[in-house]
Order: C-alpha cells, then sequence, then structure tokens
C-alpha cells in the first residue's frame, strides 16, 4: 500500500484551511455523514454537502471509513451502505475502505434489518471468522482497493468463542490469516478494551498480525457508568501514545514493505487542531513517512490489572 502519512477525519465544521495548511497528508472521510436515509434505507448522497467535503480536501488523498456496513450480521450486510459507496467512489475514488468488525442490524419484520443502536462484538468462533472474512474479499473485489477491518471496542464479558480462536485478538487473526483484507489496528480500542476487562494491551499487541497492519488510529474518550468508552470526544489518553510508541517499531521490523499510515480520530478540541510535529516524510529519520509526536516516556506504570507495565527498550 502507499504510504501517506498522517490523516484526519474530514469534519465539517472544522476550517478548509486546516486540511489544506500541510498539517495533514489525507483525510478519512465517511460517506454516511455526507447523505441522508430514506424510508426503507437507502442512502443518498447530499450533493451540498459533498461539494463542500471535496472543497476542504482539496487535491488531498481520501481513504474511506464506514461505520454502516454491519458486516458481520449473520443475516447479511447492509446493502444500502454499499450501494451508497458505488455511487461515492464514482464521484470520488479512495485510496482504501476501512469498516469496523461487529455487527449492528438484526433480522426485523417485513425483510427489513433492525439497528441494534450501538455496534456489538462478534462471537469469537470459526464461523463468523469465515463468514467475515468471506464477506471482506467480496468488497475489496467490489472496489478494487485494499479493505480493513478495524478491532473494535467492546462492553460484553463471556463472550462464545471456540477454542482454537480464543477471543477478539484471535478472531481478527484468524479472519487477516483467511485472506482479503488487512487491519486498521485502532490503539485507543486495544487501551479501552484494555482498562474495561483488566489485562494488558501491550499482550494484546504481541499476539497481533502486525504485518498485517496497513492504519492505525489513535484517539480519545471518556467514562461513562463505570465504562472508558471509545467516544472520541477528548485527547488522546497518554497509555495509547505509549502503545503507538510499541507499536510502530514493531510493526515496521514485521513487515517492511508494509507502510504505516496513521489517523488522528478524536474530536477536534483547540489543543488538539496544531500541526503534529512532523520529520519528513519517508527520511531516514522517519521510514514510516511523517508521523505525530510520541512522548518518550519508557518508565514501568501501573495497569488496570494491577500488573505493571514491562519497561520496554526502543530501537
Amino acid at each position: 500500500m502507499t504510504a501517506l502519512g498522517v490523516g484526519l477525519p474530514y469534519f465539517q465544521d472544522l476550517p478548509p484551511d486546516l486540511y489544506r495548511g500541510g498539517a495533514v497528508d489525507f483525510v478519512e472521510v465517511t460517506p454516511e455523514v455526507l447523505c441522508r436515509e430514506r424510508r426503507g434505507g437507502a442512502l443518498d448522497l447530499l450533493p451540498d454537502k459533498l461539494a463542500s467535503a471535496k472543497e476542504a480536501c482539496g487535491a488531498l488523498p481520501i481513504v474511506v471509513h464506514g461505520v454502516e456496513l454491519s458486516i458481520g450480521s449473520a443475516h447479511g450486510w447492509n446493502a444500502a451502505y454499499l450501494d451508497l459507496l458505488d455511487r461515492f467512489q464514482a464521484c470520488w475514488p479512495f485510496r482504501w475502505h476501512s469498516e469496523h468488525l461487529g455487527f449492528q442490524t438484526i433480522p426485523g419484520a417485513d425483510a427489513h434489518s433492525l439497528n441494534t443502536g450501538v455496534p456489538l462484538p462478534l462471537p469469537a468462533t470459526i464461523e463468523a471468522a469465515e463468514l467475515v472474512a468471506e464477506r471482506s474479499a467480496a468488497i475489496a473485489r467490489r472496489y478494487g482497493v485494499p479493505f480493513l477491518l478495524e478491532n473494535a471496542a467492546h462492553y460484553l464479558l463471556e463472550l462464545p468463542s471456540d477454542p482454537e480462536i480464543g477471543d477478539d485478538v484471535g478472531l481478527m487473526n484468524a479472519i487477516l490469516d483467511r485472506g482479503g483484507c488487512l487491519q486498521l489496528l485502532d490503539l485507543h480500542n486495544v487501551w479501552c478494551n484494555a482498562l474495561n476487562h483488566g489485562h494488558d494491551p501491550f499482550a494484546a499487541i504481541d499476539r497481533m498480525r502486525l504485518d498485517r497492519v496497513a492504519e492505525i488510529h489513535i484517539a480519545g474518550g471518556s467514562w461513562h457508568d463505570g465504562f472508558w468508552m471509545d467516544a472520541h470526544d477528548s485527547r488522546v489518553p497518554e497509555p495509547v501514545w505509549e502503545l503507538l510508541e510499541y507499536t510502530l517499531p514493531l510493526s515496521a521490523a514485521s513487515c517492511s514493505k508494509c507502510w504505516k499510515n496513521i489517523s488522528l480520530v478524536s474530536a477536534p478540541t483547540q489543543s488538539s487542531t496544531s500541526s503534529p510535529a512532523r520529520v519528513p516524510s519517508g527520511s531516514a529519520a522517519d521510514p514510516l513517512g511523517a508521523i505525530a509526536h510520541v512522548p518518550d516516556r519508557h518508565a514501568d506504570r501501573a495497569w488496570p490489572d494491577g500488573a505493571c507495565r514491562r519497561a520496554r527498550r526502543f530501537g
């Protein structure tokens, strides 16, 4: 895949100069925010919103990050979303397409799907891995660009699983091993799950197929009813920066030809809209392209499960 560098999602309320001023190298667009839903579930692109987005992004390359596909729904994915994406690609080509690993629709009456209101995790089973892998390959063929699956945050305990798969990390690995897609590694979601379920996020990273990671998300969240939520409503927490610091050299070493692209996906605040610290893309100082500043802190620190973070050596 092409090295793009640091990206930012398209927010229609942000000033266009933020995108065109050299602070970012690509823009991540969610087509659903540029459309309206008609009765029956059909999605229509709104020409005025599409034109505003294209003007704001200028000549920057774009990638698509969808939220409505529901790739893991047993009764079928959201065909209306793919119809929308067909029209979107025809008028604004994208470098790759990503979606969340999970499901958010269930069968309803009169052949209509019911939305669960929140994305739900899939069981870690062979059946789920095979279903999603087959659909991922079909999407990659349909659009002729790479398809990425994002590891999701979830808030449910004791999900059904097969011993060969184990958990959400094993499920993603099983899908990737079957071919057809790459991974969008959301480090905030990794930390979110570690915080809520009491495990070591670095151990989770160590188990992942980092050679199949093509994009990395970093974001922020907030507490709600005793859970840390992937709400994208705050600055990126320092532990997420530390996960990025740890992950980048490992992913680079495991796949020298797999360039990493980093997207900052938190809702913008006054302090988060300044340009990230940069070095020349592709330089010897930064072989992965321009990346955001990562704090240089390697000290042990406490984690939710009571274990201490192990000291790591970088480089």
